[in-house]
């Protein structure tokens, strides 16, 4: 795990296209590029500065500090990354809840997933969403202070250098990896808000390392890594899409855990190539594997599938056999995430996303609209340079190239292919478009080797003119992403005559641009802008104000009137606060005095379904979020019952339309509502009708957190707990307020009544939505209900007293197994999502405990450490030293193979005849396979590894005894 120094370093160059001379060997012979060439020959583009550095790499890193820094400028504009107010824009607004939340309770317990209160009436907090992004903001926001942070991260500092030159085993080096990690963020003290910042853009600043990296482990040569620098850099920045995952766009409205997972996939694939040549760095790949698994799911698939691509082109039954130890060892040590989430999946809500590129008038090339996207800039160039680059590769064997050709292909395929349902299939555009820019990256690269051998036949020629080719292509990615950015601040604005330009179905006559020099862009790109936004902050925005207001009012509220959940009106304008889920801050702010009924983590909790149907009735212009409901208008009488069902304290509105049905309710001796507080409008100058009017807030009648019930529920026998199975009989029934004193259950005591509710006849859609009464369901015997009183509630408890024991208990807390009762039998699940207990003593107690499913999780994450940690300390075989797959330019050697003769070592079962290939150089054919001091070249071995490729690999590559080596 200490060194990956098979690769060649940054920026080391050997002879691909006649760009060094031969260098003369101690015996006399030349030491070109091909198989004849000894160890000692170490050709290079230009001469080497002092240390072994080398001008190619001095560009390599230019270029990767340009791009990093370009990137952190980009969304740093306003220096709102660096500000200490709190982050907004998109879900990102809703996020800064979670690492608050695991560092307050779930930590404070010794627990990294658990139960929160705050909102859909109580849901899994981290079972179903990753937690690591989370853990590394609170990792730097629990510093300690500069007094003892300063001089602590000064001596680990020391002690970690010193360490590292002392000890040279692996697992101590590992050990000191691990320590460094843990320590070296506890030094730095930053605030909370700063923090988040930070680690959201973290995938972002990635992005070219992790391209770097891969393109250096797949053996592109200069300027190939910095050609996979400016494809990231594109990536990035691509503007067409802002929410699928993985650029600054998707980032900025939320996704930063998925761009955060992919940069690592990328730097994991890197690995996996290293690996599949040497059989090292296994325990490395296993850790990123585990990382990118618990950062986010969909970027796993990507990891997964691009593994097995790199194995398909590096074939062989030692690499299967190091491909799955790889896989089954990461996913063993993220299973203390992963087997929560795919055991206890059934109570995971689908939002029913819908599949893109469906045939509209049975017309399929509605697909190319998304696998061929016009609206992507610059993508006549993108994908004319990544057709280049995949029939280069396919004619010269280019390992990387024919790598991001099978990346390509397999995102297009599973595009095509996968089928309505959670995974959403455009969240596999993201993989599909950066392996299509690494592509065309490959294709400049070829091009650029080529190009340069045509116009120079001497080497010193074709190095400068490598270099002046390199060198144009990245000042012209670069000012095709900055103009339409608005950088560089030079850049002045012009207008463009474009009569034939169609932009929203409209014809324009002009567009505006940016030109800089000769080079003239009208695109634009929101990403920076919508940096600008979300890290100015909350605080920063004009109605701020008013939202302090109403934080204020409730936080006194909550004082007077005691703490409890909150449902609040959705109106399109709640974007003006900063971000349109500002209110399910409510929690956050209040140190979770009042709840919001609705929070981020839609997919969570299957109270969410029932969530968006109670908005539909409470708000006049309600979100409509989830596909396939049976909404209704506005009605806030029904709504209110729902709300008294789910035990919700307060309701705020907001339209007038939605506070006059509600005032209307305070009336009575039977009022279901009573108006105890008033927030005003702000009143500025371009308010909506709806912002012209004051938020109220009505406290809710009858709205306990448990009652006794009146009826015995009825237990449906044949209703699995998935999320289709279950909706269908439970919104009938929640739409329906008349049949609510029998509550259905998915189990209970024998005593209760079973039915059989039968089967949807067809499927689930807008036409057809969910909500089949269950059939046979009648109202069961009565029974007076228990007294319910003493009711306490925690985020990860609920303890109460009833008057009598035997009698059903409804818990208006949303269900899941791990829940656990002290005093009574069950919890049951009952409709919409609640939990029904049947006390057998007074005094009940509940909590949300750890289930055989957690347990489970971390004995075999712990047996993943452990493997890790054999890797570590075994010294494993080494793979011999494998005939290598890949090459990108030609080779003035003429014994170096063809790429049919690649294509027939790569794939042996393609090969039809001994005839049809020239035979390899080997140990066994050419006395050159020993050294210049006679001895044999370890590497030469049955499958020999042409000479202009073993010299780009460090001397402690290869140890004396091929067989014997480390695995890492």
């Amino acid at each position: 795990m200490t060194d990956l120094a098979d690769s060649p370093a940054p920026g080391h160059l050997t002879d691909h296209a006649g760009l060094s001379e031969p260098t003369p060997l101690a015996d006399g012979r030349s030491g070109g590029a091909g198989p004849s060439a000894g160890r000692s020959a170490k050709p290079s583009i230009g001469r080497r500065w002092p240390g072994g550095f080398s001008p190619a790499q001095a560009a390599n890193y230019a270029v990767l500090t340009a791009a990093t820094v370009f990137i952190f400028v980009s969304l740093n504009r306003a220096g709102g990354l660096w500000s200490r107010a709190t982050p907004t824009g998109g879900d990102m607004g809703a996020h800064v809840w979670g690492p608050a939340y695991l560092k307050d309770t779930l930590l404070a317990s010794f627990r990294l997933s658990g139960w929160s209160q705050d909102w859909y009436a109580g849901f899994p907090v981290y079972t179903f969403y990753m937690v690591v992004p989370a853990l590394a903001i609170v990792a730097l926001d629990v510093g300690l202070p500069p007094l003892v942070g300063i001089p602590l991260l000064a001596l680990s500092v020391g002690a970690l250098v010193y360490g590292w030159s002392l000890f040279t085993h692996r697992l101590a080096r590992a050990a000191m990896v691990v320590a460094a990690v843990v320590i070296i963020p506890l030094c730095i003290d930053l605030d909370p808000n700063v923090a988040f910042k930070l680690v959201t853009v973290s995938g972002l600043l990635a992005m070219p390392w992790a391209a770097y990296f891969l393109g250096t482990s797949l053996r592109l040569r200069f300027p190939g890594p910095m050609m996979m620098v400016m494809a990231a850099l594109v990536f990035v920045w691509d503007s067409h899409f802002t929410i699928y995952g993985g650029n600054a766009a998707s980032t900025m409205a939320g996704e930063f855990s998925f761009s955060i997972a992919l940069a690592l996939a990328l730097v994991f694939l890197g690995v996996v190539a290293r690996g599949l040549e040497t059989g090292r760095h296994a325990s490395l790949a296993v850790v990123l594997f585990g990382l990118v698994a618990t950062c986010h799911v969909i970027p796993t698939s990507y990891a997964i599938a691009g593994a097995l691509a790199l194995w398909v082109l590096r074939f062989g039954w030692r690499q299967l056999a190091w491909v799955a130890t790889v896989g089954v060892s990461g996913t063993l040590l993220a299973s203390f995430w992963i087997v929560p989430f795919f055991l206890r999946r059934a109570y995971l809500n689908d939002m029913g996303w819908e599949r893109l590129g469906p045939p509209i008038d049975d017309k399929p090339a509605t697909f190319w609209q998304y696998l061929l996207p016009n609206t992507m800039p610059y993508h006549q160039i993108i994908i004319g340079l990544a057709v280049i680059g995949a029939v280069l590769s396919i004619v010269k064997a280019n390992r990387a190239g024919l790598t991001f050709l099978v990346w390509t292909v397999l995102g297009a395929c599973m595009f095509l292919v996968l089928p309505q349902g959670r995974f959403w299939n455009a969240r596999v555009l993201p993989f599909y478009i950066l392996s299509l820019d690494l592509l065309a990256a490959v294709g400049v690269t070829l091009l650029i080797g080529a190009l340069a051998s045509f116009v120079a036949s001497q080497p010193h020629w074709r190095t400068a003119a490598t270099g002046v080719l390199a060198g144009a292509s990245v000042i012209t990615v670069f000012l095709a992403v900055a103009l339409p950015l608005g950088l560089p601040p030079t850049a002045k604005s012009t207008v463009v005559n474009a009569s034939t330009v169609v932009v929203s179905q409209t014809s324009v006559t002009q567009l505006d641009g940016r030109q800089f020099g000769p080079f003239l862009s009208t695109q634009s790109n929101v990403a920076s802008s919508w940096a600008t936004w979300n890290f100015a902050g909350l605080e920063a925005k004009d109605r701020y104000p008013e939202f302090s207001n109403l934080i204020t009012t409730m936080r006194r509220i909550g004082e007077e009137r005691g703490c409890g959940r909150a449902m609040w009106e959705y109106y399109d304008e709640l974007g003006d606060y900063g971000t349109p889920m500002a209110p399910m801050m409510l929690p956050y702010f209040t140190d979770g005095c009042i709840g919001s009924m609705e929070g981020l983590y839609f997919e969570a909790s299957m109270t969410t379904p029932f969530h968006f149907l109670n908005q539909a009735l409470l708000s006049a212009v309600p979100s409509r979020a989830m596909r396939n409901m049976p909404y209704q208008g506005l009605n806030v009488e029904e709504g209110v019952k729902r709300l008294q069902l789910y035990g919700v304290k307060y309701y705020l509105s907001r339209s007038k339309a939605a506070t006059d049905q509600a005032r209307a309710l305070t009336e009575g001796p039977d009022a279901m509502l009573t108006e105890v507080a008033e927030v005003p409008s702000q009143g500025l100058a371009d308010d909506t009708e709806v912002e012209q009017q004051p938020w109220v807030i009505f406290e809710v009648a009858n709205s306990e957190l448990v009652s006794g019930l009146d009826h015995q529920p009825v237990v449906m026998d044949d209703v699995a707990s998935n999320h289709e199975a279950w909706l269908d009989p439970t919104v009938a029934w929640y739409n329906d307020s008349g049949a609510w004193s029998t509550f259905l259950a998915a189990d209970g005591p024998k005593e209760w009544t079973r039915v059989s509710c039968g089967k949807r006849p067809g499927e689930v859609s807008v036409d057809e939505p969910y909500g089949r009464v269950c059939d046979g369901v009648e109202p069961s015997e009565p029974v007076t209900p228990a007294e319910v009183s003493d009711i306490v509630v925690e985020q990860q408890s609920m303890s109460f007293t009833v008057d009598e024991v035997g009698k059903p208990v409804l818990v208006k807390m949303s269900y899941f197994p791990n829940w656990r009762a002290e005093g009574a039998e069950g919890p049951y699940r009952v409709a919409p999502n609640l939990m029904v207990v049947v006390p057998t003593k007074n005094d009940v107690t509940l909590t949300y405990g750890r289930s055989w499913v957690e347990v489970l999780g971390a004995a075999l994450s712990l047996l993943g450490l452990v493997i890790v940690v054999a890797l570590l300390a075994l010294k494993l075989p080494r793979f011999r030293r494998a005939w290598q797959f890949a090459y990108d330019a030609e080779t003035s050697d003429p014994g170096a193979p063809t790429a049919r003769q690649y294509y027939a070592r790569a794939w042996p079962w393609t090969r039809k005849g001994s005839s049809s290939r020239r035979k390899m150089p080997g140990p066994d054919a050419t006395p050159e396979s020993a050294g210049p001091s006679g001895r044999r070249d370890p590497d030469a071995t049955l499958e020999p590894s042409p000479d202009w490729i073993v010299e780009a690999q460090a001397p402690a590559d290869v140890a004396d005894d091929p067989g014997q080596g480390d695995d890492r």
